[in-house]
């Protein structure tokens, strides 16, 4: 069996309104926050049943372990074309099984399926009960007729940001960001915020390359946003209090000397294998549709950077990871 256009259009039709559920990635004000910015996710359930009723058996998926099991590479196969995606365990869930979830969904978007979720349903602001911890029903309805309004239109481009996400100036607002689960390092933690991409080109910084940045635009976050990111950035900052900053040393320029650790190396790793981009943010964009990469790791996660740099490879290089047809 062939992975024809006929089966990624399969594939790739929207998953219906009422399987969209939704999670709050930030809450503010801090003291009683009113409002909260929430992520459409779909069940992994349903990523299974689309497999099996437009393919049957013609799909499977292999599990790459990543470090100390804490990320996850998934290798999915179907109809003979290969793909692979990176997943990292959720804070206070089953690392193993966190990780998976949100690697099998990242390549699933390789294929087509759940790319909705990364291009025509709005991350969206809705009001948000304190006392209750949770969204109110008014805000639910918004997000209910948002995911049906996305899918009656069948636009698929990017959607545009909200307006009124928090920022230290008016106007500074969050870009959207795929949902998934964050990971267990509070410094991996994306921060999607408009005020953070424009220091960065573009992309969603961590919150440690933020803090390394703007640590005055970090101890806003800190002082005035719940939620994921509001956690994520004062935890950080709890464990950087006191820690020296030391330099790297002259060996770890490049990862473990095979494998590019930063954007730079990775440009010019690149480049040695034929592939030239304009800039880091032109590479990262192929990143985010080949890898759907939401955010540049940290240098020391060296699973990520080697499936990025397996992208490129050649001869004579070591590549621990290696797609199939793609």
């Amino acid at each position: 069996m062939e992975l024809t256009d006929k089966i990624l259009e399969e594939l790739g039709k929207p998953f219906p309104a009422e399987v969209i559920q939704w999670r709050e990635t930030a809450t503010w004000p801090r003291e009683n926050p009113t409002k909260a910015l929430a992520v459409p996710y779909v069940d992994l359930r349903y990523y299974y049943d689309r497999l099996n009723n437009v393919v049957g058996g013609h799909w499977s998926n292999d599990i790459i372990p990543v470090g100390n099991g804490e990320k996850l590479i998934v290798r999915m196969t179907i109809c003979g074309s290969t793909h692979s995606d990176v997943g990292e365990s959720e804070k206070g869930k089953n690392p193993f099984t966190s990780a998976f979830a949100q690697a099998f969904k990242r390549v699933c978007v390789h294929f087509g399926l759940g790319a909705q979720l990364y291009t025509s349903i709005p991350q969206t602001v809705v009001p948000y009960d304190a006392q209750r911890k949770r969204i109110t029903q008014e805000g639910y309805e918004k997000l209910r007729q948002v995911a049906i309004k996305s899918i009656e239109s069948g636009d698929h481009r990017p959607v545009e940001p909200p307006d009124d996400v928090p920022g230290p100036e008016p106007g500074n607002n969050s870009s959207p960001q795929p949902q998934g689960q964050q990971p267990t390092d509070p410094g991996d933690v994306a921060v999607p915020f408009k005020k953070a991409k424009e220091l960065f080109n573009g992309t969603a910084p961590t919150v440690a390359a933020l803090f390394d940045e703007d640590p005055d635009y970090c101890q806003w976050i800190a002082d005035n946003v719940e939620g994921e990111i509001g956690d994520a950035v004062r935890q950080y900052k709890l464990q950087q209090s006191g820690k020296p900053k030391e330099p790297p040393a002259a060996n770890q320029a490049s990862g473990n000397g095979n494998v590019p650790s930063n954007m730079a190396d990775l440009m010019a790793y690149a480049k040695r294998k034929g592939h030239s981009f304009d800039n880091p943010g032109t590479l990262f964009a192929h990143l985010q549709e080949t890898l759907s990469w939401t955010s540049v790791p940290k240098p020391e996660d060296t699973g990520m950077w080697e499936l990025a740099a397996s992208l490129f490879g050649g001869e004579g290089d070591q590549q621990p990871f290696r797609e199939g047809a793609s």
